[in-house]
Protein backbone atom coordinates (compact mmCIF):
# COMPACT_ATOMS: atom_id res chain seq x y z
CA UNK A 1 0.00 0.00 0.00
CA UNK A 2 1.20 3.53 -0.81
CA UNK A 3 1.94 5.77 1.82
CA UNK A 4 -0.31 8.09 3.71
CA UNK A 5 0.03 11.52 2.70
CA UNK A 6 1.36 10.83 -0.71
CA UNK A 7 3.18 14.60 -1.69
CA UNK A 8 0.90 16.86 -4.13
CA UNK A 9 2.44 18.69 -6.91
CA UNK A 10 0.41 21.31 -7.60
CA UNK A 11 0.79 23.26 -10.76
CA UNK A 12 -1.29 27.03 -12.49
CA UNK A 13 -0.83 24.72 -15.95
CA UNK A 14 0.63 21.83 -17.53
CA UNK A 15 0.66 20.31 -20.74
CA UNK A 16 -0.78 17.16 -19.34
CA UNK A 17 -0.80 15.79 -15.69
CA UNK A 18 0.49 12.33 -16.99
CA UNK A 19 3.15 13.67 -19.39
CA UNK A 20 4.64 15.87 -16.26
CA UNK A 21 3.97 13.13 -13.40
CA UNK A 22 5.89 10.58 -16.02
CA UNK A 23 8.58 13.14 -16.67
CA UNK A 24 9.43 13.74 -13.42
CA UNK A 25 8.88 9.64 -12.60
CA UNK A 26 11.55 8.60 -15.16
CA UNK A 27 13.58 11.53 -14.13
CA UNK A 28 14.09 10.10 -10.78
CA UNK A 29 11.51 11.95 -8.91
CA UNK A 30 10.79 9.58 -5.71
CA UNK A 31 7.89 7.66 -5.57
CA UNK A 32 4.36 7.79 -5.05
CA UNK A 33 3.63 11.35 -5.94
CA UNK A 34 0.07 13.53 -7.13
CA UNK A 35 -0.22 15.83 -9.69
CA UNK A 36 -2.93 18.42 -9.63
CA UNK A 37 -3.02 21.20 -12.25
CA UNK A 38 -5.99 24.10 -12.32
CA UNK A 39 -5.59 23.80 -16.23
CA UNK A 40 -4.25 20.97 -18.71
CA UNK A 41 -3.25 23.02 -22.59
CA UNK A 42 -2.53 19.44 -23.96
CA UNK A 43 -4.60 16.89 -21.68
CA UNK A 44 -5.83 13.79 -23.42
CA UNK A 45 -7.76 10.82 -23.17
CA UNK A 46 -7.31 7.16 -24.16
CA UNK A 47 -6.23 6.49 -27.86
CA UNK A 48 -4.70 9.85 -28.03
CA UNK A 49 -8.19 11.82 -28.13
CA UNK A 50 -8.06 15.10 -26.54
CA UNK A 51 -9.56 15.68 -22.42
CA UNK A 52 -10.68 18.92 -22.61
CA UNK A 53 -9.61 20.93 -19.73
CA UNK A 54 -11.60 23.90 -17.89
CA UNK A 55 -10.60 25.49 -15.18
CA UNK A 56 -12.08 24.18 -11.82
CA UNK A 57 -12.41 21.13 -12.52
CA UNK A 58 -10.28 17.77 -11.39
CA UNK A 59 -7.27 17.23 -13.45
CA UNK A 60 -4.79 14.98 -11.40
CA UNK A 61 -2.32 11.65 -12.15
CA UNK A 62 -0.98 9.62 -9.43
CA UNK A 63 2.69 8.37 -10.46
CA UNK A 64 3.98 4.97 -8.78
CA UNK A 65 6.15 2.31 -8.50
CA UNK A 66 4.64 -1.40 -9.32
CA UNK A 67 6.07 -5.06 -9.83
CA UNK A 68 3.48 -6.16 -11.71
CA UNK A 69 3.89 -6.56 -15.01
CA UNK A 70 1.83 -4.47 -17.63
CA UNK A 71 -1.36 -6.86 -18.29
CA UNK A 72 -1.98 -6.37 -14.13
CA UNK A 73 -1.23 -2.88 -14.32
CA UNK A 74 -3.91 -2.37 -16.86
CA UNK A 75 -6.72 -3.54 -13.61
CA UNK A 76 -5.83 0.29 -12.20
CA UNK A 77 -8.15 1.85 -14.59
CA UNK A 78 -11.42 -0.64 -12.69
CA UNK A 79 -9.10 -0.14 -9.53
CA UNK A 80 -9.58 3.82 -9.96
CA UNK A 81 -13.16 3.82 -11.57
CA UNK A 82 -14.01 2.12 -7.43
CA UNK A 83 -11.93 4.50 -5.97
CA UNK A 84 -13.63 7.54 -7.81
CA UNK A 85 -16.87 6.19 -6.39
CA UNK A 86 -15.76 5.94 -3.20
CA UNK A 87 -14.72 9.54 -3.23
CA UNK A 88 -17.97 10.55 -4.11
CA UNK A 89 -19.39 8.49 -1.31
CA UNK A 90 -17.19 10.52 1.09
CA UNK A 91 -17.79 13.81 -0.37
CA UNK A 92 -21.75 13.27 -0.63
CA UNK A 93 -22.59 10.31 1.80
CA UNK A 94 -26.71 11.19 0.56
CA UNK A 95 -27.82 9.06 -2.03
CA UNK A 96 -29.20 9.73 -4.91
CA UNK A 97 -26.43 10.71 -8.08
CA UNK A 98 -26.91 7.79 -10.24
CA UNK A 99 -22.96 7.45 -10.88
CA UNK A 100 -21.57 4.39 -13.02
CA UNK A 101 -18.88 2.83 -14.31
CA UNK A 102 -18.67 1.78 -17.85
CA UNK A 103 -15.56 -0.82 -18.82
CA UNK A 104 -12.69 0.05 -18.66
CA UNK A 105 -12.22 3.74 -17.99
CA UNK A 106 -15.30 6.01 -17.79
CA UNK A 107 -17.36 7.69 -15.17
CA UNK A 108 -20.93 8.10 -16.02
CA UNK A 109 -23.68 10.09 -14.01
CA UNK A 110 -27.43 9.15 -15.23
CA UNK A 111 -25.64 7.60 -18.74
CA UNK A 112 -23.89 10.69 -19.62
CA UNK A 113 -19.51 11.12 -19.20
CA UNK A 114 -18.63 12.64 -16.37
CA UNK A 115 -14.91 11.50 -16.54
CA UNK A 116 -12.38 9.24 -17.27
CA UNK A 117 -9.00 6.96 -16.52
CA UNK A 118 -5.67 6.69 -18.43
CA UNK A 119 -3.27 4.21 -17.34
CA UNK A 120 0.12 5.29 -18.85
CA UNK A 121 3.31 2.90 -17.54
CA UNK A 122 6.77 3.05 -18.49
CA UNK A 123 9.54 0.00 -17.63
CA UNK A 124 11.65 1.40 -15.08
CA UNK A 125 15.56 0.98 -16.35
CA UNK A 126 17.51 0.86 -12.87
CA UNK A 127 15.13 -2.64 -12.08
CA UNK A 128 12.49 -4.61 -13.60
CA UNK A 129 9.99 -2.65 -11.98
CA UNK A 130 7.14 -0.26 -13.43
CA UNK A 131 6.94 2.94 -13.54
CA UNK A 132 3.29 3.29 -13.87
CA UNK A 133 0.92 6.72 -14.32
CA UNK A 134 -3.06 7.12 -13.11
CA UNK A 135 -4.78 9.99 -14.78
CA UNK A 136 -8.25 10.87 -13.53
CA UNK A 137 -10.10 13.94 -14.94
CA UNK A 138 -13.35 14.72 -13.53
CA UNK A 139 -15.75 17.32 -15.29
CA UNK A 140 -16.70 19.14 -12.08
CA UNK A 141 -18.79 22.95 -12.74
CA UNK A 142 -18.59 22.18 -16.60
CA UNK A 143 -18.08 19.92 -19.08
CA UNK A 144 -16.94 20.06 -22.66
CA UNK A 145 -19.48 18.77 -25.68
CA UNK A 146 -18.33 15.03 -27.44
CA UNK A 147 -19.24 14.80 -30.74
CA UNK A 148 -21.71 11.37 -30.33
CA UNK A 149 -22.45 11.32 -26.51
CA UNK A 150 -23.88 12.81 -23.60
CA UNK A 151 -21.51 14.81 -21.04
CA UNK A 152 -21.70 16.43 -17.73
CA UNK A 153 -20.37 17.42 -15.02
CA UNK A 154 -21.19 16.92 -11.01
CA UNK A 155 -22.42 20.45 -10.72
CA UNK A 156 -25.36 20.06 -12.73
CA UNK A 157 -26.65 16.92 -10.74
CA UNK A 158 -26.35 19.36 -7.30
CA UNK A 159 -22.78 18.01 -6.22
CA UNK A 160 -20.43 21.39 -5.30
CA UNK A 161 -17.14 20.17 -4.69
CA UNK A 162 -13.69 22.21 -5.16
CA UNK A 163 -11.01 20.32 -6.84
CA UNK A 164 -8.82 20.43 -3.54
CA UNK A 165 -11.74 18.89 -2.00
CA UNK A 166 -11.71 15.91 -4.64
CA UNK A 167 -8.06 15.38 -4.56
CA UNK A 168 -8.10 14.63 -0.90
CA UNK A 169 -10.95 12.33 -1.03
CA UNK A 170 -9.72 10.87 -4.27
CA UNK A 171 -6.29 10.23 -2.94
CA UNK A 172 -7.50 8.59 0.60
CA UNK A 173 -9.86 6.44 -1.53
CA UNK A 174 -6.56 5.68 -3.87
CA UNK A 175 -4.43 4.99 -1.16
CA UNK A 176 -7.48 2.15 0.18
CA UNK A 177 -7.99 0.98 -3.07
CA UNK A 178 -4.61 0.29 -3.93
CA UNK A 179 -3.66 -1.40 -0.67
CA UNK A 180 -6.62 -4.19 -1.21
CA UNK A 181 -5.36 -4.75 -5.08
CA UNK A 182 -1.48 -4.94 -4.01
CA UNK A 183 -0.35 -5.61 -7.82
CA UNK A 184 -3.46 -7.74 -8.73
CA UNK A 185 -3.05 -10.33 -5.61
CA UNK A 186 -6.54 -8.43 -4.05
CA UNK A 187 -8.67 -8.06 -7.61
CA UNK A 188 -10.62 -10.43 -6.80
CA UNK A 189 -13.04 -8.30 -4.35
CA UNK A 190 -12.49 -5.36 -5.93
CA UNK A 191 -13.94 -6.91 -9.69
CA UNK A 192 -16.83 -7.70 -7.76
CA UNK A 193 -17.30 -3.99 -6.27
CA UNK A 194 -16.65 -2.51 -9.75
CA UNK A 195 -19.44 -4.74 -11.18
CA UNK A 196 -21.53 -3.42 -8.44
CA UNK A 197 -20.94 -0.32 -10.08
CA UNK A 198 -21.63 -1.05 -13.43
CA UNK A 199 -24.24 -0.76 -16.26
CA UNK A 200 -26.30 -4.24 -15.57
CA UNK A 201 -25.41 -7.55 -17.02
CA UNK A 202 -28.13 -7.77 -20.26
CA UNK A 203 -27.21 -3.90 -21.40
CA UNK A 204 -26.67 -3.63 -24.73
CA UNK A 205 -23.74 -2.76 -26.01
CA UNK A 206 -21.61 -1.90 -29.12
CA UNK A 207 -17.44 -2.46 -28.40
CA UNK A 208 -15.10 -1.14 -31.48
CA UNK A 209 -11.82 -2.52 -31.19
CA UNK A 210 -10.90 -0.97 -34.98
CA UNK A 211 -11.59 -1.96 -37.48
CA UNK A 212 -14.20 -4.14 -35.74
CA UNK A 213 -17.13 -3.42 -34.27
CA UNK A 214 -19.04 -6.01 -32.35
CA UNK A 215 -22.48 -5.93 -30.83
CA UNK A 216 -24.19 -8.07 -27.63
CA UNK A 217 -24.88 -7.53 -24.60
CA UNK A 218 -21.90 -6.63 -21.28
CA UNK A 219 -22.02 -10.41 -19.23
CA UNK A 220 -19.78 -8.83 -16.71
CA UNK A 221 -15.72 -8.94 -16.33
CA UNK A 222 -13.24 -12.30 -16.45
CA UNK A 223 -11.13 -12.86 -13.28
CA UNK A 224 -8.83 -10.39 -15.04
CA UNK A 225 -11.15 -7.71 -15.61
CA UNK A 226 -11.25 -8.08 -19.29
CA UNK A 227 -14.79 -7.23 -20.79
CA UNK A 228 -17.33 -10.20 -21.50
CA UNK A 229 -19.87 -9.63 -24.20
CA UNK A 230 -22.83 -11.71 -25.08
CA UNK A 231 -22.71 -11.71 -29.06
CA UNK A 232 -26.25 -12.90 -30.95
CA UNK A 233 -25.50 -16.67 -30.93
CA UNK A 234 -25.10 -16.88 -27.42
CA UNK A 235 -21.22 -17.00 -27.49
CA UNK A 236 -19.60 -15.26 -24.64
CA UNK A 237 -16.50 -13.16 -26.02
CA UNK A 238 -13.62 -11.69 -24.41
CA UNK A 239 -12.41 -8.19 -25.14
CA UNK A 240 -8.92 -6.84 -23.44
CA UNK A 241 -9.04 -3.82 -25.24
CA UNK A 242 -12.25 -1.41 -27.50
CA UNK A 243 -14.32 1.11 -26.84
CA UNK A 244 -17.46 0.45 -25.55
CA UNK A 245 -20.83 2.49 -26.36
CA UNK A 246 -23.78 1.60 -24.21
CA UNK A 247 -26.91 0.66 -26.57
CA UNK A 248 -29.76 0.78 -24.62
CA UNK A 249 -31.15 -0.33 -20.33
CA UNK A 250 -30.96 -4.12 -20.14
CA UNK A 251 -32.05 -6.41 -22.69
CA UNK A 252 -35.26 -8.01 -22.46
Amino acid sequence: MTPNPVPVIHLTETGSTNAEAMARATGGAGLPFWVVADRQTAGKGRSGRAWVSAPGNLHASLALRLTCGPATASQLSLVTGVAVIDALVALQPAPGMPARLKWPNDILIAGAKCGGVLIETASEKSSNGLICVIGIGLNLVTNPTIQGREATHLGAHGFDVLPKSMVAALATAMDRALGVWNEGEGFTGLRQRWLDHATPPGTRITINTAPSMTEGQFAGLDLDGALLLKDSGGRIQRFTFGDVTLQSAVAT
